[in-house]
């Protein structure tokens, strides 16, 4: 299980000028769905998120207000030709510009800007933190005393920390996304600061990871997948070649049964996978586990190793299997 908390001022870039783009969320959504992933959050998160998610839109709509140039042009151009041309396709953009804006306004007023439907259902899906009061009076110590992250009159740094210290994972890992620079190292700026690593550490047994970015965190797990629908199926194969009980093998043959475009990699794993993993073997017979792989056994049995095309017999379809020296040597 991958554990993640991302920081308010992380997922309010999605509204401005993230250096990412929107598929970084749609691949995180993926991962909370999938099981694979948990996302934590805390109540001061979504708070502070809601406050100023009306501020960062309006500086998007200030720079789209920017595109447009109102300024006049000079007399010397103005008997050239083109001129007039250019000056219909000035009029053409500023319109389509208003227009634009107009759009985000309704659609920020609705709650219905794309960012606005991939976070409520990002947030739905993680696991929030109350803010007690012994949280927010151990986050008021802190700030006092001066202790990382944050700093005196701003409490709300302190608040996501005590909070994660206390209902947080406790012995697995956590990546921590955030590019404030009050949770980065001075020595170091692609670390935690090294006070809030160890306290980590001896408080939840385990470490904590700091990436500045959702991009980079999911390069570094997933460093082939780019798209939101290419993780679900990578994560999707993976259930199924992990699965531990018949159930889950139906439950993943299901959600797999109406993917295609598998790559190499991942045919060579499923077919692995129903050779190897005895909860796939033992019901290969069943009708939905044999279809599936049947069928991705005739769509890719040119490239396949013909040794291993007898092993999947030997359980797939036993009357071939017995039947060859073929599979009589893979036996």
């Amino acid at each position: 299980m991958i554990h993640l908390f991302i920081d308010t001022n992380v997922f309010l870039t999605f509204y401005s000028f993230a250096p990412d783009d929107l598929e970084e969320l749609r691949k995180l959504r993926v991962a909370i769905e999938s099981g694979e992933l948990t996302l934590w959050t805390t109540e001061q998160v979504e708070e502070e998120f809601q406050r100023n998610r009306e501020t960062q839109v309006a500086r998007a709509l200030e720079a789209l207000a920017k595109m447009d140039s109102n300024q006049g042009t000079p007399h010397v151009v103005r008997n050239l030709e083109g001129y007039e041309e250019m000056m219909v396709a000035k009029r053409d953009f500023s319109e389509r510009l208003n227009a634009l804006s107009e759009q985000v306004k309704q659609q920020f007023l609705e709650r219905s800007l794309v960012a606005d439907q991939v976070f409520e259902e990002i947030f739905e899906l993680a696991e929030s933190i109350t803010v007690t009061d012994e949280i927010l009076e151990a986050a008021r110590r802190r700030t006092d005393i001066g202790n990382p992250p944050g700093k005196k009159g701003s409490m709300g740094d302190a608040i996501n920390w005590e909070c994660l210290l206390n209902s947080g994972p406790e012995g697995e890992d956590l990546s921590f996304v955030t590019d404030d620079k009050d949770f980065r190292s001075d020595v170091s700026p692609e670390r935690l600061k090294d006070f809030l690593a160890t306290e980590w550490r001896n408080t939840r047994s385990s470490e904590i990871f700091l990436h500045r970015r959702i991009a980079t965190f999911f390069a570094e797990k997933y460093p082939e997948i780019s798209l939101a629908s290419d993780l679900e199926r990578q994560l999707l194969v993976d259930a199924l070649i992990n699965s531990c009980s018949f159930d889950d093998t139906h439950r993943a043959i299901g959600r797999l049964s109406g993917l295609a475009d598998f790559t190499n990699a991942q045919i060579d794993e499923l077919i692995e996978a129903a050779i190897h993993n005895s909860q796939i073997r033992w019901i290969s017979q069943d009708h939905d586990v044999h279809n599936f792989f049947q069928r991705l056994l005739e769509a890719n049995s040119d490239r396949l190793d013909p040794a291993v095309i007898a092993r999947f017999n030997r359980y797939f379809n036993p009357s071939e299997a017995a039947e060859g020296p073929a599979a009589a040597d893979a036996f």
